[in-house]
């Protein structure tokens, strides 16, 4: 009886240790292919008359399409983008195919789940770190 409790245990931990490796990201290049929707925008980000929704769909070629509401106007932008996976936290670069270029940083939270601190490379300097104030939660989509 002894040994059957301690089999049930080591196997609910061993559950446990599969679930949270499952959410381990460790290649972020691979990990942004796809399409996700923001579900939170950062305080500057709604100061600059974004709202939701927002989409992003990354592609392996490095190419995005952004999809968002701007002065409650619907917009969609097209562009390439880069991470930098050799930074801590992980550098992103967007351009826009007008020549606007955005970066930030990003973390993944789990395989579905990211945050970002994105901005206009003219308006305001890269973030080092993500301030609650102003990071962006994107949850995939497909």
């Amino acid at each position: 009886m002894k040994i059957k409790k301690i089999f049930v245990l080591l196997f609910i931990i061993i559950l446990i240790s599969c679930s949270k490796a499952d959410g381990i990201v460790k290649n972020p290049e691979n990990a942004i292919i796809g399409k996700w929707k923001a579900i939170k925008l950062g305080n500057v980000v709604l100061q600059l008359g974004l709202s939701l929704p927002i989409t992003y769909n990354f592609t392996k070629q490095g190419t995005f399409t952004s999809s968002l509401v701007a002065g409650g106007i619907k917009k969609i932008y097209t562009g390439r983008f880069k991470l930098n996976s050799s930074a801590n936290p992980v550098e992103i670069i967007t351009e826009l195919s007008n020549g606007r270029i955005f970066h930030g940083i990003i973390e993944f939270i789990n395989r579905n789940k990211f945050k970002m601190v994105l901005f206009d490379k003219k308006v305001l300097p890269i973030a080092q770190t993500f301030g609650n104030e102003d990071i962006q939660i994107y949850k995939r989509m497909d």
